[in-house]
């Protein structure tokens, strides 16, 4: 590879983030922002749905949640109904597909992102495989979004994971 920037007619459009908030310190909210600002810079990438953004619109302050405990959003004034509700609704109105992260496994509430994407259609890539395609150092075929595209990268029925 010659270092030369790759440019790619993939349209990806407008994904969605999804991981396990629940559980994790402030909610896992600096993995959240820090995968949204990456994506957000990727040709093809259109909008990028970060539920912990989301949070904060509607008045939550994940940031003072340290353990990201339910009692502590409880307190805080949060609503999983109200925005578990607003989250699907953004999915069925406007994602074209899901990105998770590496916690994803154990989170109810992504399980059921991934269930939606599914039932509408639209493909889920876990964060690991959909970043690769763009680092160039990569040796898993480097910068070729197409890639992204064929079934070998499709995320696997939900089966297995149901909690």
């Amino acid at each position: 590879m010659d270092g030369k920037a790759v440019t790619t007619t993939v349209k990806f459009g407008n994904l969605y983030l999804g991981n396990k908030m629940t559980g994790i310190p402030y909610f896992n909210v600096p993995w959240f922002n820090e995968t949204a600002a990456l994506l957000r810079i990727v040709r093809g990438v259109d909008q990028v749905f970060n539920p912990a953004e989301w949070d904060v619109l509607r008045g939550f302050d994940p940031m003072a949640c340290p353990n990201g405990t339910t009692e502590e959003a409880t307190a805080a004034g949060f609503n999983l109904r109200a925005a578990l509700g607003a989250d699907w609704k953004w999915i069925a109105d406007n994602s074209n597909g899901l990105i998770v992260g590496p916690d994803w496994h154990t989170s109810k509430g992504t399980i059921s992102e991934i269930a939606c994407h599914q039932a509408l259609g639209l493909p889920v890539w876990e964060w690991a495989i959909f970043r690769k395609i763009f680092e160039p150092q990569t040796v898993i075929r480097p910068q070729n979004p197409d890639e992204l595209f064929d079934t070998q990268w499709q995320f696997p029925p939900l089966a297995n994971y149901l909690i």
